[in-house]
């Protein structure tokens, strides 16, 4: 079955009020206390300094150990948690935010964020389908769709027409083109592995390119099964004026109902939903905005062997519900992750497509 919601604290979790907000405003530092440089040169990853936040990315990172930073400072002392810090040396927790406090001559402080930004650092990933680390060109049709989780769960299979590989779409990076070209589209595996559980965090960052009064589905895992025979997740785009989202298990009950209206073929968007098994409790949250926040009736997911994009179940014959947009990343976590690991992963897709969110 399914049910299903995410993604953020709205009002009840505590430091996830203010997940989502704008960059913080650059200038008005003190040049006696900045820190002008950072990178940790064992991971060979060099951090972007705006404002008082200092972000590291690194998308193949799936261990960490403390890390000697490098880094060079305007300031008389620079300190974590009242320990002296000397560039190179001194080796700190990166697996959370950390705070460099630094001190100025006249004993005025500044304080900056240092966040390692690594999804496979967060525990429970079992897919992670990225645009980026597709290997073909512009217009090539995306034969296979590689699983970057390391979990093997690639998707060559096609149901119709395949996605086409579109460069430099968003912030430089490409995306996978799904259009409807006829009834049938969409690309995907029947032997996918390492989804446990019931509880799950799935990320999407996306756009409809095309409206229509046919609900569209950008992604659906199952067990397998024709149709509604089996139990399914899905993430679709309910048909009709209002164009809402829904998390839900298809031929039954809409678990989750969440709007705004949403009939925007313009712009991206990152998606975040959480469903905790334990609690019931399902969170959505678009552009930073909770747009879902309830406990429902307890919901279990399939033991999931097939994942689609793009559409839903060709097993029944029914697969008529393309999804007519841009995908540019989907990541999905076989577990309710924690607030600040929900936020980690929104901070790394905001910054990294530039879509004007930081995650705090």
């Amino acid at each position: 079955m399914l049910g299903l919601l995410v993604a953020q604290v709205a009002c009840s979790c505590s430091g996830f009020g203010e997940f989502w907000k704008g960059n913080p405003v650059e200038g008005g530092l003190s040049p006696e206390k900045a820190i002008t440089a950072f990178s940790l040169p064992s991971l060979a990853l060099t951090g972007l300094i705006s404002g008082t936040s200092i972000t590291l990315y690194s998308e193949s990172t799936a261990a960490l150990s403390p890390q000697a930073a490098v880094f060079t400072t305007t300031g008389k002392l620079v300190t974590v948690n009242g320990v002296e810090q000397v560039s190179g040396v001194t080796l700190v927790d990166f697996t959370a935010p950390v705070s460099y406090l630094v001190t100025a001559a006249d004993g005025s402080t500044q304080t900056y964020i240092v966040y390692l930004l690594a999804p496979k650092l967060v525990p429970g990933m079992s897919a992670w389908y990225k645009a980026d680390a597709q290997p073909y060109s512009d217009g090539f049709t995306i034969a296979t769709w590689s699983d970057s989780s390391g979990n093997g769960n690639n998707l060559a299979q096609s149901y119709g027409t395949k996605p086409v590989y579109r460069s430099s779409i968003l912030n430089g990076k490409p995306v996978g083109r799904f259009t409807r070209t006829g009834t049938t589209d969409g690309i995907y595996s029947n032997a996918v592995t390492g989804f446990t559980g019931n509880s799950f965090t799935y990320f999407l960052v996306f756009r409809r390119t095309a409206y229509n009064t046919q609900e569209q589905y950008v992604f659906y895992l199952n067990d397998g099964s024709a149709g509604c025979s089996g139990t399914a997740l899905t993430q679709s785009i309910q048909a009709g004026s209002a164009g809402t989202l829904l998390v839900n298990r298809p031929c039954n009950t809409y678990y989750v109902t969440s709007g705004p209206d949403f009939t925007d073929t313009v712009n991206f968007h990152i998606l975040a939903v959480r469903y905790d098994f334990a609690t019931s409790r399902s969170q959505q949250y678009l552009d930073g905005a909770a747009i879902f926040d309830q406990t429902i009736a307890s919901q279990s997911l399939p033991s999931v062997s097939q994942f689609m994009l793009g559409n839903y179940d060709h097993n029944s014959g029914a697969g008529d519900r393309v999804f007519d947009g841009d995908l540019a990343e989907l990541i999905f976590y076989s577990s309710a992750l924690s607030d600040a690991n929900l936020s980690r992963i929104c901070r790394y897709l905001s910054e990294k497509y530039s879509l004007g969110y930081t995650c705090q």
